[in-house]
């Protein structure tokens, strides 16, 4: 079968692409559509269809625009995003064709690079196409209650409620946290507003690594203050003269599972002190566990070991795709150390 691949106007093409949605997904989320693509105040996103020989839409792939900080330089980059293909159609062709086309965009366009989150099973499709791995995103997580750690070795479900209440106990009792006294000079702040404090944290902390996506308060307000898809929530901590140290952006789910989507900070120590105020208050409010997935160095994985994280593996690769005719720079510089990647720089 032939395919055709194009770039679309949105208000013509809409309908039909939410009805591709409908159609191969388990949920279909007019407000992200909205978001992402009609309603982006940061760039200008790109859709490229694929139609049958009918041209019938059969499949999309989504570019939005993503400014990165690397070597100290801001550049233009973009995220692959919504990649899909009818099912009807769900072969290795299709797929290529479009994602083809659109890194023949990026190419003719100068995007420096591209990067995407992928399963192993599309990862595979990619790196066919230029893609290089940057990493895998790690999962480090924070048990607030023994059950969650227990109920793989009891199954019965009286002693496992006996003896996590026991454990939980024990925990209070000789819990690390709350025997360490706050800062004097800083001050704890939840659910602020994305401000310019925000904006001076940005300036202060992106050296720390060698690449990181740009994270201001206009940034920072339109990925989750206007997303649609969930309820974020910001806990910060300042200095005495007003100055932001560091933040935690999160979600908490039903079951009392607190999920980090970021985490910025001004230097190490500030965030010891963050993280380690974060998770008693939490502890306060009965949360069940934290969450925090990333891609990113050594000293911060070192210090959430501290803390009492515990590493666990996720089935989320991230790929790149580096424009060969921009700086050398950043394919000279491809390990995970020098990145800092986490749910923020996500279409989600």
């Amino acid at each position: 079968m032939v395919y055709n691949v194009s770039t679309t106007n949105f208000d013509i093409n809409r309908e039909n692409i939410l009805d591709l949605w409908r159609h191969n997904l388990n949920h279909t989320d007019e407000k992200r559509f909205e978001w992402l693509y009609e309603k982006n105040s940061l760039g200008n996103p790109r859709i490229f269809l694929i139609k049958d020989d009918r041209d019938n839409l059969v499949g999309m792939n989504g570019l939005l625009s993503r400014s990165f900080y690397v070597n100290g330089k801001i550049i233009e980059a973009s995220q692959a995003i919504d990649l899909l293909v009818d099912r009807k159609h769900r072969t290795v062709g299709p797929a290529i064709q479009l994602h083809r086309e659109l890194l023949g965009y990026v190419n003719a366009n100068a995007i420096p690079f591209v990067y995407g989150f992928s399963l192993k099973s599309a990862a595979l499709v990619l790196r066919r196409l230029g893609y290089g791995m940057l990493g895998s995103q790690e999962r480090w997580v924070k048990p607030l209650k023994s059950k969650q750690l227990l109920e793989r070795y009891f199954k019965f479900k009286p002693i496992l409620v006996t003896i996590s209440f026991i454990v939980d106990w024990g925990m209070k009792l000789f819990w690390h946290e709350a025997k360490l006294r706050k800062g004097k000079n800083t001050i704890i702040s939840i659910d602020c507003e994305f401000d310019e404090r925000f904006d001076g944290l940005w300036q202060r902390g992106f050296g720390q690594f060698f690449a990181v996506g740009e994270r201001n308060s206009n940034y920072l307000h339109w990925r989750f203050s206007e997303n649609p898809s969930k309820k974020f929530q910001v806990f910060s901590l300042s200095g005495r003269d007003g100055e932001m140290l560091g933040y935690v952006i999160y979600s908490t789910s039903t079951n009392g599972v607190v999920n980090i989507a970021d985490l910025f900070y001004s230097d190490y120590k500030s965030l010891t002190e963050l993280l380690r105020e974060f998770v008693i208050q939490q502890k306060k409010v009965e949360r069940s566990s934290i969450n925090f997935s990333f891609l990113g160095p050594k000293k911060l994985k070192n210090i959430l070991r501290k803390q009492g994280f515990i590493k666990r593996q996720e089935d989320s690769n991230i790929l790149l795709y580096i424009n060969a005719n921009k700086n050398t720079i950043i394919s000279d510089n491809l390990e995970a150390e020098n990145w800092y990647i986490t749910e923020a720089d996500r279409d989600i």
